[in-house]
């Protein structure tokens, strides 16, 4: 099963990104409502799920900290043909989370953190470039982080929550 670590926007958050322009263009594929979020930690194809969850409770709690997630200033490309909005606020729980002993799970853990949103996806840069520098802003305390298994599809990906952890 593909597991990967998100933190997903409250509804108000989402309403912003989505009150951006979303124009229909051939090759573009914007990310679906649900979809939204930050991936913290992408851990791939994992075979001992019970482990994961496991491993991804073992995150600690109990400091009193308070992660505020903050979205912008603008829209900006991430490589040649995607679409994000960057994230910024959720460095250290993303380390905390990449620090837990997972030792039994696959390599996709050595990825560095990079927080973004992906709106779209295009095949080509050309079709979504104009879309890039668009003013947005909105934050938020995050309260919990999710466990989640993704499916790929012609479409896109289909995600299911496996564990949700609560930080406060």
């Amino acid at each position: 099963m593909r597991l990967f670590v998100a933190v997903f926007p409250p509804k108000q958050v989402v309403d912003v990104l989505h009150s951006l322009p979303h124009p229909e263009r051939k090759g573009v594929r914007w990310t679906p409502i649900d979809n939204l979020h930050i991936t913290l930690a992408f851990m791939g194809e994992v075979e001992d799920v019970d482990m994961a969850i496991k491993t991804f409770y073992a995150l600690p709690t109990d400091d009193g900290r308070v992660f505020t997630a903050t979205v912008g200033p603008t829209t900006a490309l991430l490589g040649s043909n995607i679409l994000q909005v960057p994230v910024t606020g959720l460095e250290d729980i993303a380390k905390s989370i990449f620090n837990l002993p997972w030792s039994k799970l696959p390599a996709g853990l050595g990825r560095p953190f990079h927080g973004h949103i992906t709106l779209a996806r295009a095949k080509e840069r050309h079709t979504i470039s104009s879309l890039a520098g668009l003013p947005v802003h909105a934050s938020w305390d995050v309260l919990s982080i999710e466990l989640m298994s993704s499916q790929l599809g012609m479409h896109g990906s289909t995600y299911e929550k496996i564990a949700s952890h609560k930080l406060k």
